[in-house]
């Protein structure tokens, strides 16, 4: 595959050399997580940080406002939303949250979630509504055949729990990279009176975007993640019925003011990663666009997925195209001797490759099996998926009899268990579709 930026740079190794820190030492097949900032992009941040230390009093008190507006400007321009309707949040979780803690539930009512949900949208449904709140979910079996599916499991649940008040809907699932036909499922909530949270962490800068059009009540979405924005930068986009509801989980200086100024004011607090979106904006423009990128990124899913297939003697989750996310794959990695068959089993695994061969991935346990998620971007190389496929095969050789630790790495190791669910918290009520 041939693809160059503008500047004559073939995506791959040389990219990743010259616009990104990241460590050549390293392969990356976990880009969905964190990201990655070019170092263009890191430039521009620093430019402002040094701005800000040159007159600290200006920034925070002209500065920042007038940075916030235009940067608010660019993105929604981007996106398809409007600028008196979004404001920018750190993360796609810190939205949703303002969103859910902000909502008026009534005694009875309950929100629904499904189970391939972030598990930090789980955790809200439970503890930052009232503990009289009920949790639903819906249960998305796998595999999933089209969005019909989809569809009449969130129909079967709507009509038998006529108390759901919102629903929290992934446009792109964290764990299964599952396309989401969030314009259907809006249309079918408000049919139903219940609230719509569209979940979009991993949609800008992987799909085209137009959040206006969706119609939901209240879209979240990172642009750290694929949008090359440093970490700590995200929108909310708030329909406009809502607006003197919804507040930000901090409350600051201009509480009870108008949206921007509750949302752009939250304490004294380093703004920069938001007004850089015209830099990152700007790389994107010099990669080609997202049609280039995502040329690339699914050719090189297509061919590096199937090469794993064929040395493993495996498979990749099954989807149809439509609800294909172009940037992540999932694959079956067949059990190896040592490993438990559970989520830490997987967690294991992940630890072992980062560790001792240098493979950042993401691994998720479902109905049994440990799948890892592939997320690739233009950095990323043929080359990447052999040497991985080189490392399972080693280890499936080899075997591990020691389950690694939480408690070795200093928090607990982040991984998806997908088994059916059944309760979340002692402290609330949760209710599942069989």
């Amino acid at each position: 595959m041939d693809f160059r930026t503008k500047d004559g740079i073939p995506f791959g190794g040389e990219l990743k050399t010259s616009a990104y820190c990241l460590d050549p030492n390293v392969i990356f097949l976990n880009h969905g997580s964190y990201g990655a900032v070019p170092k263009d992009v890191q430039a521009e941040q620093t430019r402002l940080r040094d701005d800000l230390e040159r007159y600290p009093d200006k920034w925070f008190r002209i500065t920042n406002s007038q940075l916030w507006r235009n940067s608010l400007q660019t993105i929604c321009s981007f996106l398809g939303a409007e600028v008196e309707n979004t404001v920018f949040v750190e993360n796609t979780t810190t939205g949703v949250d303002s969103v859910v803690k902000s909502i008026q539930f009534q005694p009875g009512d309950a929100i629904l979630i499904s189970n391939v949900t972030y598990n930090a949208m789980k955790n809200m449904g439970t503890f930052s509504t009232p503990k009289d709140v009920t949790v639903i979910y819906v249960e998305l079996q796998h595999p999933i055949e089209d969005k019909e599916y989809i569809l009449e499991k969130y129909r079967e649940v709507l009509e038998n729990h006529t108390n759901i008040r919102a629903a929290i809907i992934d446009h792109i699932t964290s764990p299964t990279s599952i396309v989401l036909p969030v314009e259907e499922l809006v249309k079918m909530l408000k049919e139903f009176g219940v609230l719509s949270i569209i979940d979009g962490a991993h949609a800008p800068g992987q799909i085209d975007l137009s959040i206006a059009d969706i119609g939901a009540d209240f879209y979240a979405g990172n642009l750290h993640k694929w949008l090359f924005t440093p970490r700590g930068c995200a929108i909310l986009w708030i329909h406009p019925k809502h607006q003197t509801v919804i507040r930000p989980g901090i409350t600051s200086h201009f509480h009870g003011h108008k949206l921007h100024y509750d949302f752009c004011v939250r304490g004294t607090r380093d703004n920069t990663p938001y007004h850089t979106v015209g830099a990152a904006l700007g790389y994107l423009e010099r990669l080609g666009g997202l049609g280039t990128v995502h040329n690339y990124t699914e050719r090189l899913l297509d061919e590096g997925c199937a090469y794993l297939c064929k040395v493993l003697g495996t498979e990749t989750y099954p989807l149809p195209p439509s609800l294909r996310a172009p940037s992540m794959r999932l694959l079956r990695i067949p059990h190896i001797e040592g490993y438990s068959r559970d989520p830490q089993g997987a967690g294991s695994l992940e630890t072992e490759l980062s560790t001792n061969y240098n493979i950042q991935t993401c691994m998720t346990f479902i109905n049994g099996f440990t799948w890892i998620r592939l997320s690739v971007h233009v950095y990323n190389t043929i080359a990447d998926f052999h040497k991985l496929g080189e490392a399972l095969n080693n280890i499936m050789t080899s075997g591990k009899a020691d389950r690694v630790r939480d408690e070795e790495y200093g928090c607990p190791l982040l991984h998806w268990d997908l088994t059916p669910l059944t309760s979340i918290g002692n402290e609330k009520t949760v209710e599942k579709l069989s």
